[in-house]
């Protein structure tokens, strides 16, 4: 094949002859000597007028090149050049515009781009290189390194925007730009990039990461036996509380080292001889194809671990609060046990999860990792820390100093919204002093890592009840930061289930089963499979789940009006509500426990047992009374079931139990009439432990909570986990 040769027509730059001697593209040339570019008649028409009657008119050329060329830089990564790449000029008022999401999740981008400036113009060069990396540099997360060109990409791997005067001449201003050309991963690029200039490289590679967070506080939550009185204490906590946010000092902090592969860009922005800036950023999907043969992923280096100072956190704890600081730092451990259980998850990346590579998975721009800022008055700690840059080493390139992280962008902006201390205060409704609240409530850190504050009311102070909350939790929660405080009166409160086992391998997979439930889907089935392995390896562990169910969800559980006798409601609706929400017990039950007579039950069996066991004469059956269960005989349910009469007896006490515990939901969350909050909460808690409880080995509560999901199911499912070495906790998140 001939080698192009450049048009009578086009303007020609020849590297050795015609760029300065300090150019990278000269300097750097280790093959071809005679490396000829041609820049097509676009812009050769306008050789010999001002660059800016070519930036009036803003054109774009082709550029070929008249033979390969290789540059290699002093940082050992190679750059190549074949004469059918891609590669184009333009010349215009701005810079190339490079959109990037400066929040990891955010949708929105901003244009990173210089002008227009009074007399200047630019020359925007697209060179589309081959990049081979250095030898340390694997692509995966075993070694760090530059290892290639991001493979596919739909873009040019080198962006270059250099201005020039306006009445420069346009041959002689696209010389100018080729001369002052930089090659990216040289150790000087910042260094001799000239003011007001972008230059911006596509790249495949595993970065070595740090990131040193101080952590803050999050949001506060008000938990309350209903949705009236969750507001409630959602007031009191606006009136009497300083409403958090994460720039609050809380005197915790944490340093993560990681190592990161993956498609990347590097932009360089110098905006004036004292300002240059660095973005590390993850590509933006269209750039590269994926076929790179890289495994994008984290690997955390080492082990994390938070440091927490008491004083620090006690006292901003009192600030924003009025009280408990000393409560809070007493239990130190666990809480930055939490912190670094968070910051772990954060890094692992699991889809479906809030870790970083999932966050990255959803995000379709670019997105900035790291911004930093290049340290140009000490050239020597800057050529330094670039090499670091150049080898992969982000995090000895910081150590060194030439190029520091600023504080809340990318990467560092997203962990510590992720990674907060969050403040959870229970029955505030009841109080209006806060110092009274505070000496009346015990502190411990809850499975999703926040900080509880416990006040028991009505039944929550009984032993039994307080054995069975530790398995087994119903609240409602409100929630507000120091940004949105929101109205009270129109807050969104969510209805949160929580279970728990410990040490109990049967229990626990159950826990993991029960959300079985809803519809089938990889985040379902992948906090599944997690749950069932966490179980399986630390069988001696703790695994939670949280269902939290947004008032979208949770309206959708019904109850049948209650006609019992005991009752001063006329019978209005029929049963056929009950009797959906029995059907869907026994269904869980049916799923969960290996009972051998539950598939002879039914819900006409139960009516046939309460009529019976209350002595009702009108057929209407009393729910919320168990009645006399001596009166039923051994072959009451016929000679199938006769040798599991104590059993069945039991699960049809419990499956009416279920059915009162929707009717407490459905009243507690203000579906119907004007209800006794407290009879009704301390009702669902007699109800609760009794179905933990029991006298056999079986744990009603996980039917319960499958079949609570399958009646409040229908929207959309999100599921996030933090597993530690001993924990696991799985929240789940109905709307």
């Amino acid at each position: 094949m001939s080698t192009p040769q450049p048009a009578p027509n086009s303007i020609t730059i020849d590297v050795l002859r015609d760029l300065q001697n300090a150019s990278h593209l000269k300097q750097l040339l280790t093959d071809n000597r005679n490396a000829i570019f041609g820049i097509a008649s676009e812009l050769a028409q306008f050789s010999g007028q001002p660059v800016s009657k070519a930036a009036a008119a803003s054109p774009s050329a082709q550029i070929t090149l008249q033979a390969a060329a290789n540059w290699k830089t002093s940082t050992g990564i190679g750059f190549s050049l074949n004469p059918s790449a891609a590669c184009k000029v333009s010349i215009s008022t701005t810079t190339t515009k490079f959109p990037v999401a400066k929040r990891l999740d955010d949708t929105a981008t901003e244009d990173i781009m210089l002008g227009p400036t009074t007399g200047v113009v630019y020359v925007n060069i697209d060179l589309d290189f081959d990049i081979k990396g250095s030898v340390s540099g694997s692509g995966t997360v075993s070694g760090i390194g530059i290892s290639g060109k991001a493979s596919g990409s739909a873009v040019a791997t080198l962006s270059y925007c250099h201005p020039v005067a306006s009445e420069m001449e346009t041959a002689e201003a696209l010389r100018a730009a080729f001369s002052r050309l930089v090659l990216p991963f040289e150790p000087d690029t910042a260094l001799v990039m000239p003011e007001s200039s972008l230059a911006k490289v596509n790249f495949d590679g595993s970065l070595a990461c740090e990131l040193d967070v101080t952590y803050g506080l999050g949001s506060f939550k008000f938990s309350a036996p209903g949705v009236d009185s969750a507001k409630q204490s959602l007031q009191v906590g606006i009136e009497k509380f300083t409403l958090p946010s994460v720039s609050v000092d809380v005197g915790a902090k944490a340093t993560f080292k990681y190592a990161h592969t993956d498609h990347f860009g590097a932009l360089i922005e110098k905006t004036d001889a004292q300002t240059a800036f660095l973005y590390v950023m993850r590509s933006r999907s269209d750039e590269t194809t994926g076929s790179a043969g890289i495994m994008v992923g984290v690997s955390v280096d080492g082990s994390l671990g938070a440091t927490i100072d008491k004083n620090a956190l006690s006292q901003a704890v009192n600030r924003l609060t009025g009280g408990g600081g000393d409560q809070v730092a007493a239990e130190i451990d666990d809480l930055q046990n939490s912190l670094t259980a968070k910051a772990n998850q954060w890094l692992s990346g699991k889809k479906g999860d809030f870790g970083l590579v999932a966050t990255l998975d959803r995000q379709s721009n670019r997105a900035v990792l790291f911004k930093l800022a290049v340290d140009l008055a000490h050239a020597d700690l800057t050529k330094q820390s670039w090499g670091q840059f150049a080898a992969g080493d982000l995090k000895e390139a910081m150590h060194i100093g030439g190029v520091s992280v600023l504080s809340g962008s990318g990467a560092v902006e997203h962990v510590q919204r992720s990674i907060t201390i969050d403040l959870h205060f229970f029955n505030l409704f009841k109080f209006t002093d806060v110092a009274t609240y505070f000496r009346r409530t015990r502190v411990e850190i809850g499975p999703d890592g926040s900080v509880r504050f416990f006040a028991d009311i009505g039944k929550e102070q009984s032993v039994a009840t307080k054995n069975t909350l530790k398995q087994a939790r119903l609240h409602f929660v409100a929630t507000a930061t120091g940004d949105a405080a929101g109205d009270p009166a129109h807050a969104e409160v969510d209805l949160r289930l929580e279970l728990s086992a410990t040490n109990k391998r049967d229990g626990a997979n159950r826990i993991a089963d029960a959300i079985g439930s809803l519809p089938p889907s990889r985040p379902v089935q992948a906090a599944q499979t997690a749950m069932r392995s966490f179980v399986s390896a630390n069988p001696r562990g703790t695994l939670t789940m949280i269902v939290v169910l947004t008032p979208s969800a949770y309206e959708r559980l019904g109850c049948s009006a209650y006609t019992g006798p005991h009752h001063d409601i006329p019978p209005a609706l029929p049963q056929e509500q009950d009797q959906d929400n029995w059907n869907a017990f026994h269904d869980a039950a049916m799923r969960l426990e290996d009972l051998s007579f539950l598939p002879l039950l039914s819900y006409a069996g139960w009516k046939e047992f309460n009529i019976a066991c209350n002595g009702i004469t009108n057929g209407v059956p009393d729910r919320e009374h168990p009645g006399n269960t001596q009166v039923i005989t051994p072959n009451f349910s016929g000679p199938n079931l006769q040798s599991f009469q104590p059993f069945v007896v039991f699960f049809y006490r419990s499956s009416a139990d279920f059915m009162n515990l929707c009717d407490d939901l459905h009243a507690l969350a203000g579906l119907v009439g004007h209800i006794n909050t407290d009879s009704t909460w301390d009702s669902l808690l007699t109800t609760l432990t009794g179905m933990v409880q029991n006298d056999f080995d079986t744990d009603w509560s996980k039917s319960v909570l499958r079949a609570l999901l399958q009646l409040c199911g229908g929207g959309p499912v999100s599921i996030a986990t933090e597993p530690t070495a001993t924990t696991f906790a799985s929240t789940v998140t109905l709307t």
